[in-house]
């Protein structure tokens, strides 16, 4: 509107004849009717071009993170709509649809020409889909993915029990603590950094140092060896399973009294 009020004003004919101040003077009201016309040709141009777009990218082959998001789509036991990727849920409740979809984690990755899936599931405590007779997750995750792939591309599938993690440091504490309570607290933010790594994120030795230091009570803490699956860990790793494994056992805390 205001750019055509500009305009009126650049025309000396307009400009002398077109003078009403009134909000409902017909030249006035004309060029709004005109201001909303074009916003609303605007707006369907807008549309259309969205439309255009989302059709020319269905015709491209995927990125990594489509399958990625598909891998997490997955329901169990349900099948497709002919030609489609994407479940009639029509009818289910919000409970009934997240039950199905049993894929809480997902990492893909490009290696020798293979598309990689990584997946588990679980929430707090991650874990691989069941594969077993009764229980055919894993079975049934693979063929739902083979069906939806674009054609010719290769897919490899990773569904294996973390890394397991283990690790052993040294750290000075105030003495006017519980060494027993210095432990515990020092395990927890172990555990706490490891299990709330993103899936398949990167682990550093440097983070989890940064980890301890922020427990109360530690002044120094040096780490001696980090190790995934045996193998060491000289700076940083990207589980190769999407994820670690801990327990307390794996952790090893040599508690000393800080002296000055």
């Amino acid at each position: 509107m205001q750019q055509l009020l500009a305009a009126k004003e650049q025309d000396e004919t307009l400009r002398e004849r077109l003078t009403s101040t009134s909000k409902t003077a017909i030249w006035r009201l004309l060029l709004y009717i005109v201001a909303v016309g074009t916003n609303v040709v605007e707006s369907l141009w807008d549309a259309m071009k969205a439309d255009v777009d989302e059709e020319i990218d269905a015709q491209k082959p995927h990125r990594l993170k489509w399958y990625r998001d598909k891998a997490l789509a997955f329901m169990y036991n349900m099948t497709l709509p002919e030609d489609s990727d994407t479940y009639d849920t029509t009818g289910m409740t919000d409970d009934q649809i997240d039950s199905r979809k049993i894929v809480k984690f997902a990492a893909v990755e490009e290696m020798n020409n293979l598309v990689i899936i990584k997946v588990a599931k679980g929430d707090d405590q991650r874990e691989p889909l069941d594969d077993t007779e009764d229980s055919p997750e894993f079975t049934l995750f693979k063929a739902y993915m083979q069906e939806i792939k674009d054609a010719g591309v290769r897919l490899s599938f990773v569904n294996q029990a973390g890394d397991a993690f283990s690790c052993a440091l040294t750290v000075l504490y105030d003495p006017v603590l519980l060494e027993s309570e210095v432990r515990a607290a020092v395990r927890k933010a172990i555990k706490s950094y490891i299990r709330g790594l993103p899936f398949n994120g990167e682990y550093t030795n440097m983070a989890l140092i940064d980890a301890v230091q922020a427990v109360s009570g530690v002044k120094i803490a040096e780490l001696a060896s980090a190790t995934a699956d045996e193998a060491v860990i000289s700076v940083q790793d990207v589980p190769q399973y999407g994820y670690y494994n801990i327990t307390d056992d794996a952790i090893t805390v040599n508690a000393q009294p800080y002296a000055q």
